[in-house]
């Protein structure tokens, strides 16, 4: 089988330079808010444009919230609501069977509810997986998943919403649910694209899966600190398996909702911390 590489796109390589100054801002924390938009316009039709609020909490990270098109109407009835959600549904249902991607879509419900009973918005979920990014460049071998994933956890967030009678929650919901279901959003003929993997759902979970693992990468970056000896860990692997004893023993609920292994969480820990040493710091024992 052949592979085929997932490289960086040209157009996002040629913005690399500017994007790697707004990241440079982003990350000065004497800034306090900011407000982003991108446009862009096709050949023709209408421009697209997302724009997002940023603040930083007390912590010193940022909180995004996806700002609604100013064109957009304002609060709306429940029953209109009502309306708006079943043509989000029925939309997003007749391009996943209309594209036979019936079956790996059921792989993406439970993950789907399980991050809605997080309690976060809609906006918090969008910002802590990025799906919103990745589906407005439509980048990535599983794109043509991520509007369906935005507008179906859109209309179930606003659902949940209209039965609390919060009508202006629920109105913008409905808002970016039927934007992420249109068909000028829906990637058209999805088994077309990158047909080695255009078929696989397992990116697409994962990013939904992100906010839950990173609660467990905060839990095994604070274990490194409190379970090291005093003169220090005697090698990684040690520390490694001590960590993941820990979560295994007390933490197991805890993990396996985040979609990790227990069984193999020592291999995982081990990745995260070869891969991002800054976030894992620990110390070992003075060879003297």
């Amino acid at each position: 089988m052949t592979k085929v590489k997932n490289s960086m796109p040209d157009y996002l390589s040629a913005a690399e330079g500017p994007f790697k100054k707004i990241y440079r801002i982003l990350r000065d924390r004497q800034f306090v808010q900011y407000q982003l938009s991108i446009k862009l316009w096709r050949k023709s039709g209408r421009p697209k444009e997302l724009a997002a609020d940023l603040r930083r909490s007390d912590d010193g990270g940022l909180t995004t919230r996806f700002l609604q098109d100013p064109s957009s109407s304002a609060q709306k009835s429940a029953e209109t609501l009502k309306e708006r959600f079943a043509k989000i549904e029925r939309s997003v249902s007749g391009y996943i069977v209309g594209n036979g991607l019936a079956e790996q879509w059921s792989e993406l419900e439970a993950p789907i509810k399980k991050v809605l009973q997080s309690g976060q918005s809609i906006d918090e979920i969008l910002s802590a997986t990025e799906l919103s990014v990745f589906g407005f460049f439509e980048y990535g071998y599983e794109a043509h998943f991520v509007a369906p994933i935005i507008a179906t956890v859109c209309a179930m967030a606003g659902s949940r919403a209209l039965l609390n009678n919060e009508l202006s929650y629920a109105s913008y919901c409905a808002d970016r649910g039927l934007y992420w279901s249109s068909a000028d959003v829906l990637i058209p003929n999805p088994r077309d694209r990158f047909t080695e993997r255009a078929s696989k759902g397992g990116q697409a979970k994962a990013r939904l899966d992100e906010p839950g693992k990173a609660k467990v990468k905060d839990e095994v970056a604070k274990l490194l600190v409190e379970l090291a000896p005093g003169v220090g860990w005697k090698s990684l692997s040690e520390a490694v398996n001590q960590v993941a004893r820990k979560l295994t023993e007390e933490q197991s609920v805890f993990v396996e909702k985040s979609g990790l292994k227990t069984d193999a969480l020592p291999d995982t820990v081990r990745r995260w911390i070869d891969k991002e040493p800054s976030r894992f710091p620990y110390r070992l024992r003075s060879s003297d």
